[in-house]
C-alpha cells in the first residue's frame, strides 16, 4: 500500500472483501498504522471479516519476501511509484503508479496570512520530501520568485 496517502487502496480492499476474497496485504514502511488500525477495529466490528486480511510490512528492499508473496498470490493490487510497479512486472499486476496530484484550496485560505504554510504542506505531501521540499518552497519566498 502507498505510504504517502494513509488508506490509500482502502477501495480495491472494500472490494476483495465483499467479494469474499482473502487478503495479505503489504502496508508500506513509512505508513505503518493505518491497515493495522482498520483490521483491529474490523476485528472488534466483524471477526469474520478481519480474519480474511494478513498485513505484513517489510523495507522495499527485501526483494525476496516480495517475490515470494508474488509467487504465491492470485492477484496483486501495486500502489506506489514507477519503480515499485517496474519491479512487479511479470506477476499477476493492476497496480497503481506515480501520477499527477492536485489540490483546491478555499479563496478565504489562499488570502490567509498561512498560505505559504499551507502550500509547504501540500507540496510536502505531494512529493513524500517534508524537509526537503519545505527548504526549496523558502528559498524560492526568500529570493522573491
Amino acid at each position: 500500500m502507498a505510504g504517502n496517502v494513509a488508506g490509500a487502496g482502502l477501495h480495491e480492499i472494500a472490494i476483495a472483501l465483499v467479494a469474499g476474497a482473502t487478503l495479505l496485504l503489504k502496508a508500506a514502511s513509512n505508513e505503518p498504522y493505518f491497515f493495522f488500525e482498520l483490521v483491529r477495529t474490523l476485528d472488534e466490528i466483524a471477526p469474520q471479516v478481519a480474519s480474511r486480511i494478513a498485513i505484513f510490512s517489510w523495507p522495499r528492499d527485501r526483494t525476496d519476501l516480495t517475490s515470494v508473496t508474488a509467487t504465491n498470490c492470485d492477484r496483486i493490487v501495486a500502489y506506489g511509484d514507477d519503480n515499485t510497479i517496474a519491479s512487479l512486472q511479470g506477476c499477476k499486476l493492476i497496480g497503481f503508479g506515480s501520477r499527477v496530484s492536485g489540490a483546491v484550496m478555499s479563496a478565504s485560505a489562499a488570502k490567509s496570512s498561512q498560505h505559504d504554510d499551507l502550500a509547504d504542506l501540500l507540496a510536502a505531501q505531494f512529493l513524500n520530501e517534508p524537509g526537503r521540499d519545505h527548504e526549496r518552497h523558502q528559498h524560492r519566498r526568500d529570493r522573491g520568485s
